[in-house]
């Protein structure tokens, strides 16, 4: 596919952005008792990183892991071009949030 081949050089950069951010999690995760940074610390972390198209990474949760993200080419998360990383753990207890503005305000 044309649109793919243009894409490959940010989707490796975004790939490798996305490592980069895995990285630091797992720097995270051995410095606190084998815990993942909790929700509103892990958004701290990765929103700092821009994918290949210029948005910023996505950090969530689940019981024993997490997920980076990136919304991919067409810029919106959960479409069937966004790039993920996991990384296996437990994450920290999250406080109540509303959204992601209330953290990085």
């Amino acid at each position: 596919m044309i649109v793919q081949r243009e894409n490959q050089p940010l989707i490796e950069m975004t790939m490798a952005t996305l490592k980069t951010s895995q990285s630091e999690l797992r720097d995270f995760r051995s410095e606190n008792k084998n815990q993942l940074p909790s929700l509103e610390e892990g958004m701290m972390m990765t929103v700092r990183h821009d994918d290949g198209w210029g948005t910023p990474l996505r950090y969530g949760t689940t019981d024993n892991a997490c997920l980076i993200s990136s919304a991919g080419m067409d810029g919106e998360f959960n479409t069937s071009d966004d790039l993920t990383v996991k990384l296996d753990g437990q994450p920290k207890a999250s406080s109540p949030i509303a959204n992601l503005e209330d953290i990085v305000e």
